[in-house]
Formats: C-alpha cells, structure tokens, sequence
C-alpha cells in the first residue's frame, strides 16, 4: 500500500511500530537497526529535527521514507504509551500526505495506542477462519477507541492476505 501510493505521487512514510519484532529494516533491505522510532519515543518535547534523523529513505521510491522501530527496547508496551507517539504522529503529519503504521499482529498496548493516533485504519485479514474469529475482536477494539479516544476513527477498508481461489473461505 506504501509503494502504491508512492508511485503515485504522494509524500508516504512507513512507521514501524512493531517494536518488539521489527522487520522493516528486514523487508526493504536495510542494514540498520540504529535508527528508529523507539528513539524518538524516549524523548520530550519532540521536533523535526529529531523525527527527520532517524527517518531513513526505503531505497524503492524517492516519495516512501521509513520510519523503521529502531533498537528494540527493553519494554516497549511501556514506552509506546508515552506522549511522544502522539507528538511524532502530529510532526510526521505535517511533512507527509501518508503516514502508514505497521503494528504488531496482536491486540496489545502498541496496536491500541496506533489506533488512538490515526485517522483511519485498513484492515489486513489473512483469508482462513481463525483470522475471521480474531476479526471480530479488532472490530470490538476499533468501536471502543473510536466511542472512548479518538472518535475520529474510521475504518477504510480490508485487505485480503493469502487469498487462494480454490479455497472457499477465500471466496
């Protein structure tokens, strides 16, 4: 999705929130795991300058820049809970037609606090029926931060993983 709306045109940057087990660094082909966003999440009163330095170019497109997990801290659901996810998220806004969160694939303190800090979420669904059954519990999640926290909060779409046309499910 990143990539598409790049080749596109669009000023897009990949977050890696999956703090715990990073792999964007992993996915684009990028020996670094020094910078990152747990940089910025130990940090007060966070500016440019700071979310820029540890913002590094995805190396497939000149319009998609990584903001990748960086050094996997020693409890990273403690950390994401700080104010400075909300400060980094309203920087990047402002120098970013898309900001695009990768979160863990668990209903955990870093998913929860990425949906209190975006506008709309897209949905990726494996196509099998244990990812239906775990649907039904991020849609419940989605409905609490929405009526609780960010009532901003819209749900944009699902996207299809693994989809296999001879499997019915996938149907």
């Amino acid at each position: 999705v990143a990539i598409s709306f790049a080749l596109l045109g669009k000023k897009v940057v990949l977050v890696g929130l999956d703090i715990r087990k990073p792999r964007l660094a992993e996915l684009f082909e990028i020996d670094d795991h020094h910078h990152g966003i747990t940089n910025l999440l130990i940090k007060d009163n966070i500016t440019w300058d700071d979310v820029n330095k540890q913002i590094v170019n995805s190396g497939v497109n000149s319009n998609l820049d990584l903001l990748m997990a960086g050094p996997v801290p020693p409890n990273p659901g403690e950390l994401v809970t700080r104010k400075s996810l909300e400060e980094t998220m309203d920087i990047l806004k402002e120098h970013y037609d898309y900001i695009i969160i990768d979160t863990p694939p668990t209903l955990g303190s870093l998913t929860i606090n990425a949906l209190c800090a975006s506008a709309s979420v897209i949905i990726p669904i494996q196509c099998e029926f244990y990812a239906m059954e775990g649907l039904a519990q991020i849609l419940n999640t989605i409905k609490v931060v929405k009526e609780t926290i960010n009532k901003k909060l819209k749900i944009k779409g699902f996207l299809p993983t693994m989809y296999s046309a001879q499997n019915n499910l996938s149907k």
